[in-house]
């Protein structure tokens, strides 16, 4: 995509995806959306197994923005 001129890729998809791009060290930024509601085990993952060793191996974030849309709730995340 690089090659092709493209410098932004928003990516929506499932958890697998997800976890997928940030093991491969592909995420820049994350916008996290929220609802005031809880489904707990029953819901489908945001973010699907990362394999990490400990917590030392994370990938880490930076609050950059947090505001309502709607009733709901939006933060952007950006790498440190």
């Amino acid at each position: 995509l690089a090659a092709r001129g493209v410098t932004r890729l928003m990516v929506e998809g499932g958890g697998e995806l997800a976890a997928a791009l940030l093991r491969a060290d592909r995420v820049d930024a994350l916008h996290c959306f929220r609802a005031g509601l809880m489904i707990g085990a029953d819901g489908a993952p945001g973010v699907g197994p990362l394999a990490l060793a400990d917590l030392a191996t994370a990938t880490r974030f930076t609050l950059q923005d947090a505001r309502r849309v709607g009733v709901d709730a939006v933060e952007v995340w950006e790498r440190r």
